[in-house]
């Protein structure tokens, strides 16, 4: 509604939002997420509201440099991809000089709640592959994701894993030692327009932010300029579909991270209290 009523005030003359250029400037500023969190969604939203390239850490992928032209540019320093240390590569043995080896100087860090990123992470490693790429909007049917059968006990043992990943993937990021913009999935999704106001903030000084009109011409979804095409569920979307027990052993081993994002209060705003759970970050 709010964002609505903004472009109504301003009404913007949106022309072409997607002509990018490589940026002049110099710090290196990660884009940080655990896969699944909205990574690639922010950097649309910032490429085409700033008309700065974006890129990825470490790797190029062919198929996301259709929609970002300096994906597979290694100075196109922007904003640069990276889910490190989810996703470690061969040579990278150690997480602690990663950002400095990298040249990133400061960050913004996405954080999406470990119920459905992990969900999520799951489906998109399992659904079947098309001409070898992933599909992001594929979904299979598990039934109860964890459940006491053959599968629900492979489910666990890989669920389990993902949670640990989670769990560093947030300290390491939240606890880095330069200056670092922390901003929600779900509140990109209940409030884009605040949410992609700040990030933009972080990352320019006053002189250099772009005009009210051009923040308004990208807050309206507009799914046929993105590269994934993926799904903008709410918070805790996938909640029902886990077993409760692997749920809760799930949030036990995120919690340091589960209650510093807020999960604990956005579950009992979305979900209501849940026996067992509601009161994990009392402590």
């Amino acid at each position: 509604m709010w964002e609505a009523r903004f472009r109504e005030a301003i009404r913007p003359v949106c022309g072409n939002t997607t002509t990018t250029s490589k940026w002049t400037g110099h710090v290196k500023t990660a884009l940080a997420s655990n896969p699944r969190s909205g990574n690639t969604w922010v950097r649309e939203l910032v490429e085409r509201t700033t008309g700065f390239q974006t890129s990825t850490a470490g790797y190029c992928d062919v198929a996301l440099a259709k929609t970002f032209l300096g994906e597979c540019d290694p100075d196109a320093k922007f904003l640069v991809k990276t889910h490190h240390p989810a996703m470690l590569h061969h040579n990278q043995v150690s997480t602690s000089q990663y950002a400095r080896n990298n040249g990133f100087t400061k960050a913004v860090h996405i954080v999406r709640n470990p119920i459905d990123s992990i969900f999520s992470e799951w489906q998109l490693e399992h659904y079947p592959k098309a001409m070898g790429q992933l599909d992001h909007t594929g979904r299979l049917n598990v039934g109860e994701f964890g459940s006491d059968t053959v599968a629900g006990h492979r489910h666990r043992k890989e669920a389990i894993a993902y949670a640990k990943k989670w769990a560093m993937h947030e300290e390491y990021w939240t606890t880095s030692s330069f200056p670092t913009h922390h901003a929600r999935y779900e509140d990109l999704i209940d409030y884009k327009l605040p949410t992609l106001m700040s990030i933009l903030a972080f990352l320019l000084p006053p002189d250099e932010l772009p005009s009210l009109s051009q923040v308004a011409c990208v807050t309206e979804l507009d799914a046929a300029r993105e590269a994934y095409k993926s799904r903008k569920n709410p918070a805790f979307s996938t909640w029902n579909t886990w077993n409760p027990e692997l749920r809760k052993q799930v949030i036990e081993i995120v919690r340091p991270g589960w209650c510093r994002q807020g999960y604990n209060v956005l579950l009992r705003k979305v979900v209501g209290e849940v026996k067992g759970i509601d009161g994990i970050c009392d402590f």
